[in-house]
């Protein structure tokens, strides 16, 4: 069912189970499961940064229709080395998820930020891939937009590498902290749905510990060091994967999400950032592209079995 307002929103939302578990670190990783009664599939849903299990309700609810449960991560938004969002991933990709999916179909969904996450996790070899049968990314992270007019990337790069490394807390070039009478609906970059947009912002008014921040530079440089390691190893993601496009996107570089050349991909050029926000022409045929993808996976699946 369609999520139109953040009452609508917040009673939903009540069918996440959050928890946590502990880190070797000594950090904890926070995440929530979507509760369906004897699924026929599992989702790990590895968000962007910001984002949390909440903003994923008509996601987790619109797999539970599909008999799928949901696992969503709760990644930590400000951070100045993605090895954290990659341990993240891994000791619930292994200790949580992995002991309920057994041997039912699963699959990692990411977004942005959490697409790049699992694609370097799950691009390091069958040993640890074992047990996703697939992966989705929408508007997958896979290379830097710096959003600065006139300015060759290659300088934007130099600038990000001296000031994460020494102003590291401090908010880059063009980020604030947010602020609700300047998230205006005409002209943002996310989505062209304004009902979305509406309850998105109702719920950083009720939770203002979701409040999109902008990224500070420690972040950015971390960003722009991950997208090298992605590039790395990106043709070695085996398992079957589907990539949601966003050539447009204002937020994360469009043209870098070709870099998945072996990915099944559908554009959306006339989706922002966010497809999962969007209007639902968009949203509709996501799901189809979705849906397809997965009735081949299965289908192969159970043909090499």
């Amino acid at each position: 069912m369609a999520i139109r307002t953040y009452t609508e929103l917040a009673e939903q939302s009540k069918n996440w189970q959050h928890n946590s578990a502990p880190l070797q670190s000594g950090a904890r990783a926070s995440f929530a499961f979507w509760q369906v009664s004897q699924p026929r599939g599992h989702v790990l849903i590895v968000p962007g940064r910001n984002e949390r299990p909440m903003k994923y309700t008509e996601v987790a609810s619109e797999w539970a229709d599909r008999g799928i449960q949901a696992l969503c991560l709760s990644p930590e938004p400000e951070i100045t080395d993605f090895k954290n969002y990659l341990d993240e991933f891994k000791h619930v990709f292994h200790n949580v998820w992995l002991p309920h999916v057994k041997d039912e179909f699963a699959l990692v969904q990411g977004h942005s930020t959490g697409a790049q996450t699992a694609a370097r996790c799950l691009a390091t070899g069958h040993r640890n891939i074992k047990g996703a049968d697939a992966l989705i990314m929408s508007a997958p992270f896979a290379g830097m937009n710096y959003r600065v007019p006139y300015i060759p990337n290659a300088v934007a790069a130099m600038v990000t590498s001296f000031m994460g490394t020494w102003s590291p807390h401090e908010f880059a070039l063009g980020q604030k902290a947010y602020d609700r009478d300047k998230w205006q609906f005409e002209g943002n970059r996310w989505t062209s749905d304004k009902e979305r947009y509406q309850w998105m912002q109702d719920m950083f008014d009720h939770h203002p510990e979701f409040a999109p921040h902008g990224a500070k530079w420690g972040w950015v440089l971390a960003a722009q060091r991950s997208c090298t390691l992605l590039e790395r190893v990106i043709d070695k993601l085996a398992i079957p994967h589907l990539v949601l496009a966003t050539p447009n996107d204002r937020a994360v570089d469009g043209p870098s999400q070709r870099k998945f050349t072996q990915a099944t991909r559908v554009d959306f050029p006339d989706s922002g950032h966010e497809i999962f926000m969007e209007c639902d022409e968009i949203r509709n045929r996501a799901w189809a592209a979705m849906d397809d993808f997965i009735f081949k996976v299965r289908q192969n699946k159970s043909l090499s079995l």
